[in-house]
């Protein structure tokens, strides 16, 4: 039987893997249309262990729908909460946050995070 802490582990890689391959749902058939978009979400993981590091957030859609965005988080991104800068160690899985990304054909990234209290 796994334990909670392996079955996270293994949902965390799932996801990093997707998100660096650029498989996610979220780039369908679409081309990049390289467009600055924020979303407001719960952070569901983050991978400090991948390079570049990995961000995932649960955003739910005015049609009430579940939506998944993984964004790769460069040494440039702006991380702050209460208008302090953090560093991502100081983001944890259930926080709510506001992610600034870019689309690009490989994938997304952040372009700034946001934590709300």
């Amino acid at each position: 039987m796994e334990t909670g802490m392996t079955k996270t582990a293994r949902m965390l890689m799932s996801v990093v893997a997707l998100v660096l391959s650029g498989s996610l749902g979220l780039w369908s058939a679409a081309e990049a249309d390289n467009a600055t978009r924020t979303v407001q979400g719960k952070v569901i993981a983050v991978n400090l262990q991948s390079t570049p590091n990995v961000i995932v957030v649960k955003v739910i859609l005015p049609t009430k729908q579940e939506m998944i965005v993984g964004a790769t988080v460069g040494s440039g991104v702006a991380i702050t909460r209460d208008m302090q800068a953090i560093g991502l160690d100081g983001i944890t899985p259930g926080q709510t946050v506001s992610l600034t990304y870019v689309k690009h054909d490989n994938g997304l990234d952040a372009r700034s995070i946001q934590v709300r209290n």
